[in-house]
């Protein structure tokens, strides 16, 4: 009989040890093997998409680039929004700007 260290996890549970061959431990190596696969994929899908993102800086600009993205981008494809007009000589007086009267 072999006695291993069990994790903490599994103090009230129970945990068994395959061997390399048995059908169990090679269904559990593959399936492992796919997900490091589907990991990797995703990371590097996740890398290009951000490199693409990072070329626009207006989802105008990004649609140009990208048309396929023009779904996600509607909610984002406002006009700009029109500010109130600001007097620069309220802003100066309030700022205690010199104005020069040559300018």
């Amino acid at each position: 009989m072999v006695n291993r260290r069990l994790a903490a996890k599994h103090k009230s549970s129970c945990a068994k040890v395959y061997d390399g061959g048995h059908p169990i431990a090679e269904a559990y190596a593959e399936v492992e093997g796919v997900t490091k696969d589907l990991t990797e994929r995703f990371k590097d899908a996740k890398r290009q998409i951000k490199s693409a993102l990072s070329r626009a800086t207006t989802t105008t600009r990004l649609i140009e680039l990208w048309p396929e993205v023009r779904p996600f981008c509607s909610d984002y494809e406002h006009a700009a929004p029109s500010l109130p007009a600001i007097q620069t000589n309220a802003l100066n007086a309030m700022l205690d700007l010199p104005v020069s009267e040559a300018a």
